[in-house]
């Protein structure tokens, strides 16, 4: 399996040409009808959606949320979930194309991520009108607590390969393993003490992914998603693990592609 997380916490060895940007261009389409920011999983960075780079075909253009403490802002202190999404929110509502229609897609604790900044952006012109969700319980189900961020460090490495990250690059790196470690750590807390609290539902449309054999979020788990939503629902079972959108990424970005109207 390829990388899943390259360069996803050390600091970069030349700064790269969009270096602090907190919207990641992964791919720009030529007549772009759609936005589409994507948000990675625990301990991952924007590079995580690289697989995607000419997957949005000539309507939608890719783009990737950077977190602190990764890559281009690896100074930069880890921040809390809301920060994240206060930071993602004002960088998505300040850029928002004119004709553009936003759509959010998050991959396990980027999920989370991706449905709390649809929350914040619910009552602006940007608001979502399309949020995928993949790997991650619905924000109303608590987190599956058998990877926990208080495991020894080769307990929590022997977990994440057993659900399907094997990274030599970085699990086994004597100086990036402690690093992405350490940010994989602080997400899953953020994941962990994580409290739904909004009354009202999204309005957009919510399709979900799910691993047929993810022990962290299983198709039942995923199927709660529905929940989350007053708009469709869509409920997509795909053959894999946790990492299935790194095994599998065209046919990923191909399902976005035919949800969002066939554009090719």
């Amino acid at each position: 399996m390829p990388s899943a997380f390259p360069e996803s916490t050390a600091p970069p060895a030349a700064a790269p040409r969009r270096t602090g940007l907190l919207l990641t261009p992964v791919y720009t389409a030529q007549a772009p009808v759609f936005r589409l920011v994507c948000f990675a999983g625990a301990g991952a960075s924007a590079g995580f959606f690289r697989f995607w780079r000419g997957f949005g075909g000539t309507a939608i253009s890719v783009e990737a949320f950077q977190p602190r403490g990764r890559e281009s802002r690896w100074h930069r202190k880890r921040p809390t979930l809301r920060h994240s999404v206060q930071e993602a929110a004002s960088a998505i509502l300040e850029s928002q194309p004119e004709g553009q229609s936003l759509v959010l897609f998050g991959h396990s604790f980027g999920a989370l991520l991706a449905y709390e900044t649809a929350q914040a952006l619910r009552r602006t012109p940007a608001r979502a009108a399309h949020l995928f969700a993949a790997a991650r319980a619905a924000p109303h189900m608590a987190p599956h607590s058998s990877l926990a961020a208080d495991l020894p460090d080769a307990a929590l490495t022997a977990r994440m390969r057993r659900i399907g990250l094997d990274d030599q690059q970085i699990l086994d790196h004597p100086a990036l393993g402690p690093l992405f470690l350490g940010s994989l750590r602080h997400d899953l807390r953020q994941n962990a003490q994580y409290a739904h609290c909004h009354e009202q539902p999204l309005q957009c449309p919510v399709t979900a992914f799910s691993g047929l054999h993810d022990p962290l979020a299983p198709p039942l788990a995923m199927a709660n998603w529905q929940q989350a939503t007053t708009g469709g629902f869509r409920h997509i079972r795909l053959n894999g693990s946790h990492f299935f959108p790194v095994a599998r990424p065209a046919r990923l970005a191909g399902l976005v592609k035919s949800t969002l109207g066939g554009f090719s």
